[in-house]
């Protein structure tokens, strides 16, 4: 169907899909789900930087330096994208 329009597609490894196909009956597979367990990485938690309630802010408020943790290379959706999980050494350039 894509081919017939000139879409050409490559592979794509998608983390919370081969979760499920490695282990259907875990109870997660979301990528803070599949980053503790494979990676050993615990994720940020974004209310504790957004805050709640009243005080809540949105995230192009938080301070860069609290905001940059949540996109470090050490992130498991980084690491298996382009890092140890896939193979490849970094991201592709655009």
């Amino acid at each position: 169907m894509f081919a017939l329009r000139g879409i050409t597609l490559a592979p794509y490894d998608d983390v919370m899909l081969l979760s499920y196909v490695l282990d259907a009956g875990r109870s997660g597979h979301g990528i803070d789900d599949t980053g503790g367990t494979y990676l050993g990485h615990t994720a940020i938690d974004a209310n504790a930087l957004k805050g709640s309630g009243k005080s809540r802010i949105t995230f192009d408020h938080v301070p860069i330096e609290q905001g940059r943790r949540m996109c470090e290379p050490r992130s498991p959706t980084w690491r298996c994208g382009y890092g140890s999980c896939s193979g490849r050494a970094s991201p592709p350039s655009t």
